[in-house]
């Protein structure tokens, strides 16, 4: 657990303002950070703040969330448009969704989509599927609760319910990159100095 729920971890700045309604999901969603945290590894900061070990060259970046890997979720907001990413300890960013509860839906529902973004490449949908089944065994008998908790959150907010999860995750991961941008003043997660600049988009 990455512990910056209280703000007390370094890296994050002072609090911003995101649009209402995901001002709105994240206070909600902030309620149920505990079953979000421990099953999905996914903790929710009380309020969003600006990264300081990462920056938006062309846009507004407002990070929302971390996980046990120091990865970051930040609602990216560049030229009239608006993606959810994760950015991960090497620099490397996955859009997610387009707002809060898209992006949060996704993770409930394929808490392994790293493995699956890494694993696949440029596979079709029904490899992802494929892949995306065995993995959900492999969760489901490493978190004996994660079916139960996923069904208590989804039962909860509606807008945590996904027709199908592996067809959105491949539509975003294909299509919205273009809207990243790249990060400045890297060092303080990687400790490597020449990871500085790394372009957001990832490999």
């Amino acid at each position: 657990m990455c512990r910056l729920a209280a703000g007390s971890a370094p890296g994050y700045g002072i609090e911003v303002t995101l649009e209402e309604s995901d001002s709105a999901a994240l206070e909600a969603l902030y309620e149920v950070r505990d079953v979000l945290t421990y099953s999905f590894d996914l903790e929710l900061l009380s309020a969003p703040r600006a990264p300081e070990w990462f920056h938006c060259l062309d846009g507004e970046c407002h990070v929302i969330g971390c996980d046990a890997t120091a990865g970051a979720y930040a609602v990216v907001r560049n030229e009239g448009s608006q993606r959810v990413v994760h950015v991960d300890q090497l620099g490397r960013t996955r859009v997610l969704g387009q707002d809060v509860m898209s992006a949060v839906a996704l993770v409930v529902a394929l808490p392994y989509w790293r493995e699956l973004d890494e694993q696949l490449g440029d596979a079709a949908v029904d490899g992802f599927r494929d892949r995306a089944a065995l993995l959900e065994r492999e969760v489901q008998s490493d978190i004996v609760q994660l079916a139960e908790a996923r069904q208590w959150l989804q039962a909860r907010f509606d807008g945590l319910v996904l027709a199908d999860p592996v067809a959105n995750f491949a539509r975003w991961r294909a299509e919205a990159r273009p809207n990243l941008v790249t990060v400045a003043g890297w060092a303080r997660i990687s400790e490597r100095p020449e990871s500085a600049n790394t372009d957001l988009h990832g490999a």
